[in-house]
């Protein structure tokens, strides 16, 4: 009867204990739920103050797309908020694209053939006027300073500064400047005689070297060897280089760059008609 009784106790007991045990537990879980949503919550606020201030987009450029941030498998944050996709990396990967197409769209472009041609025509025209009229000047000391030339001289100094340029990308990793400017020197020896010569059939050579002592047939003379050397010098380091980096951008508007410009207080860097590529 004793061990009747002990059993029943310890059964009783027994009982007792599993009854508390699952109060416990059904009071644990809920408050433990309750907890941790209230720390997402927490935690997602926390994130969209932290990740709003770090997506702020300069008002001077609002047109710049902004990539989206991750914080959850189905909750990238954009511009304007909280959006829902179904995949961030192909949204991700789409504006990525977006941009290098946009950029591949706006690289300026080299300045074509005729537009070197003709600032080299420009170039050679305005420095034989001047040259003429300093001449004018040194021999007879005419104060007017009566520069002369002619129209084919576009075409003759637009041309030959135009084959000097490739002159100059196929020997600049070849020779020295001094060899390079000989070499120009010698060409435009050559060209000046060629063009004089054609022109003569005509009766329409603009020049005549006869009253210098070391001419040839009137139309080239060793006196002007070293002002063509160092116009040749000029041309190179001043004028071909100088248009070789120059990019011109169709879709640029001039006006809106030099805003842009004013507003950097500095020159713009921007990719607009007459900016210069940077080394």
């Amino acid at each position: 009867m004793t061990l009747d009784r002990g059993g029943a106790g310890e059964a009783n007991a027994g009982g007792t204990d599993d009854g508390g045990g699952e109060l416990h537990l059904s009071l644990h879980v809920p408050l433990s739920f309750i907890i941790s949503l209230r720390g997402i919550h927490v935690w997602r606020s926390n994130q969209t103050v932290v990740l709003q201030d770090r997506l702020r987009v300069d008002r001077r450029h609002p047109s710049l797309p902004l990539p989206s941030v991750q914080i959850g498998p189905d909750w990238p944050i954009g511009r304007r908020g909280f959006r829902l996709q179904h995949s961030s990396i192909v949204s991700s990967a789409r504006e990525e694209e977006a941009v290098t197409m946009a950029t591949a769209a706006a690289t300026p472009e080299p300045l074509t053939v005729l537009s070197r041609w003709y600032l080299y025509a420009i170039h050679g025209y305005f420095c034989e006027v001047m040259f003429t009229a300093a001449w004018e000047f040194a021999a007879h000391r005419n104060w007017k300073f009566p520069g002369v030339t002619s129209v084919w001289a576009l075409f003759i100094y637009g041309t030959c500064i135009l084959i000097v340029e490739h002159m100059y990308l196929r020997l600049r990793g070849r020779c020295p400047t001094l060899l390079r400017c000989l070499i120009y020197t010698l060409w435009t020896y050559l060209w000046e005689f060629g063009t004089g010569l054609l022109l003569r059939q005509f009766n329409a050579c603009p020049w005549d070297y006869s009253q210098f002592q070391y001419n040839f047939m009137g139309l080239i003379t060793a006196e002007y060897a070293l002002p063509w050397f160092c116009a040749s010098f000029i041309v190179e380091r001043l004028v071909i280089r100088n248009t070789l980096r120059l990019r011109f951008d169709e879709k640029a508007d001039p006006a809106a760059a030099l805003r842009n410009g004013a507003d950097a207080d500095g020159p713009g860097l921007g990719t607009s008609n007459g900016y210069l590529k940077a080394d």
